[in-house]
């Protein structure tokens, strides 16, 4: 029947066949309708199709991965479908698995097996309530999860902080009646001291906004916020567990902004860790002053590419919506790698401007520069990254990775459901694969 084309299904559908003894040792096998391989959408078309296979087989039924084409497409989607958060329900929902079994040596399975499992551990930070996620509770988790591996982490409380003078992080924390947290990782893959990439991830782990406090429809959602720092930890986790070839450091703010007592102002001056100053016009954009003074703090390492990832701005949803993560490099090489790796991954992403035309507009008249431009001439998103920009060492190849339109309410509901996405996870593990092997 396969052979000669007689099978017919609609788009997303999912039957099951007795295999007649001639498909391996199984009794039946299922058949998923996903549309014409000449489609380019093929590939979320299987995402989307697996919502229909899990909601029909699960529960009692196993799966079986076989190769093929898109089966590690397959096996990611299902393996994100089965994420639920009801861990502090007192009565949970029944949760319906799957058995799912790689074939024998399949390394591909294997690993796409672990990056969906890391991208889920990533969902479970986001999704967990700030009471249960300050910088301190998050702090143990990282601890936790980098047991048994051979990565170098230390976690720095506020002391350090005001002795290394990350003045922008304590700025940003110094409303808030929990701690802040600093964590520093390295992972050395090859026989060198030399590091080969630097991630620097926003870890707010609640924002309010601060005294520029933001509008209390869903806001609950800013538990969220530290979505960069979760995708990094993870991300990290994955190099180190598949021993990549190649040498990586983590740095992580992880504060809480709260508009406390004590709270930063609108129109405040701090002096950042670089030795500029910059003046907090807007309290609500704080998350690219903590990634100024970390990205600072993990060029000490002298990296020769250095990343960024952030829930940084409401503008690039309005830019790209719900479905593409933003990046902003001013380096072509890299961001063809860093393009062609969210394809390989299918998590896709898109890269938005950088412009010396935006740095104007974050002059300030009263210190180095403004955390937000004040003439509210627009492109919120390339703004933030220019600001960001102007902290990066010139002989440092850097990305900035905006990914605040796509934490959530995405476009492939069916199988990321209401939670936290953790994109584009995939995308950036793949681009550090990439750096292993292009260099």
């Amino acid at each position: 029947m396969l052979e000669n084309e007689e099978l017919k299904g609609f788009l997303k559908s999912a039957t099951a066949l007795h295999s007649l003894g001639k498909v391996h040792s199984y009794k039946n096998f299922v058949l998923v309708c996903v549309g014409s391989k000449e489609n380019p959408q093929i590939r979320f078309s299987v995402y989307k199709a697996m919502d229909e296979v899990y909601n029909r087989y699960s529960g009692s039924d196993n799966i079986l991965a076989l190769d093929g084409k898109y089966s590690g497409d397959a096996l990611y989607a299902l393996v994100m479908k089965s994420y639920s958060y009801q861990f502090l329900k007192k009565k949970t929902e029944l949760i319906k698995k799957l058995k799912l079994y790689c074939p024998e040596n399949n390394e591909i399975c294997l690993k796409i097996l672990k990056i969906a499992n890391a991208q889920n551990f990533a969902r479970f930070l986001g999704d967990t309530p700030a009471n249960l996620m300050t910088p301190v509770t998050m702090s143990e988790y990282i601890k936790d999860y980098f047991l048994n591996e051979p990565i170098d982490l230390k976690i720095f409380d506020k002391s350090f902080l005001e002795k290394e003078k990350m003045n922008l992080v304590l700025a940003v924390s110094q409303g808030s009646a929990e701690e802040p947290r600093f964590i520093h990782a390295k992972y050395f893959g090859r026989d060198s001291t030399q590091i080969d990439l630097a991630m620097v991830g926003k870890g707010v782990t609640f924002d309010t906004g601060g005294i520029s406090i933001k509008p209390s429809r869903e806001m609950f959602k800013l538990k969220q916020d530290m979505m960069g720092a979760a995708i990094l930890t993870c991300v990290l986790k994955l190099v180190s567990q598949l021993r990549l070839k190649v040498n990586v450091s983590l740095t992580l703010p992880l504060v809480e902004n709260m508009p406390g007592a004590s709270a930063v102002k609108p129109g405040d001056v701090v002096k950042s860790l670089s030795g500029k100053t910059v003046e907090i016009d807007n309290t609500d954009a704080e998350g690219r002053l903590i990634l100024a003074d970390a990205i600072t703090f993990a060029q000490r390492d002298n990296p020769k590419y250095l990343i960024d990832v952030a829930t940084l701005t409401g503008a690039v949803r309005i830019a790209l919506g719900n479905v593409h993560g933003a990046y902003f490099t001013d380096d072509e090489a890299f961001s063809d790698l860093i393009y062609q790796s969210g394809k390989e991954a299918n998590d896709i992403i898109w890269r938005l401007p950088l412009s010396p035309f935006f740095e104007e507009n974050l002059k300030s008249p009263v210190a180095d520069i403004c955390n937000i431009d004040r003439s509210l001439s627009g492109a919120g998103a390339s703004v933030a990254a220019n600001f960001i920009k102007s902290f990066v060492n010139k002989s440092v190849i850097w990305a900035h990775f905006d990914v605040s339109g796509i934490r959530n309410n995405h476009f492939l509901k069916t199988i990321f459901g209401d939670q936290t996405t953790a994109r584009p996870l995939a995308s950036l593990f793949t681009l550090v694969e990439n750096l292993h092997i292009h260099d």
